[in-house]
């Protein structure tokens, strides 16, 4: 028996390299809401705004932890923990790369369901990032 139901996913994720000026990036779109063993689980499908068309991004929240795996052509897990530092391998088509991901603050809300990360990147011990994400999940009626 599946025990999905559809929602509708408003992701809005900020990007800052050194200096530059930041880069800001909105994401609306459909997806599946699942529970298993107090885990909540998200599954969308990327657009072409993210660079990732066709490939799917699970969520995985619970009240103190937040994660993010993407499949298809680029894959990367990210687990965010706060005040530690993760490490994991970005897959794309021109390889797989090492990155580190420092999570600086998380915050869950159950009711709404939200999650906000803020948290520093570093791909193949050459490019850093600041980033921010804000998730915002709404029931489809």
């Amino acid at each position: 028996m599946d025990n999905s139901k559809i929602i509708w996913l408003s992701i809005d994720s900020t990007i800052l390299y050194d200096d530059d000026e930041p880069q800001t990036f909105t994401l609306k779109t459909e997806g599946k809401l699942s529970i298993k063993n107090d885990m909540l689980y998200i599954m969308y499908e990327e657009s072409e705004l993210s660079g990732m068309k066709g490939d799917k991004t699970l969520l995985k929240i619970s009240e103190n932890s937040f994660s993010m795996r993407r499949y298809g052509a680029n894959t990367l897990e990210l687990n965010f923990t706060p005040n530690e530092e993760t490490t994991s391998f970005y897959n794309t088509p021109q390889g797989r790369m090492p990155i580190s991901c420092h999570t600086n603050e998380l915050e869950i809300c159950l009711e709404p369901l939200r999650v906000q990360v803020k948290y520093d990147l570093v791909i193949a011990g050459y490019t850093k990032s600041k980033n921010e994400m804000n998730i915002e999940i709404y029931t489809k009626n």
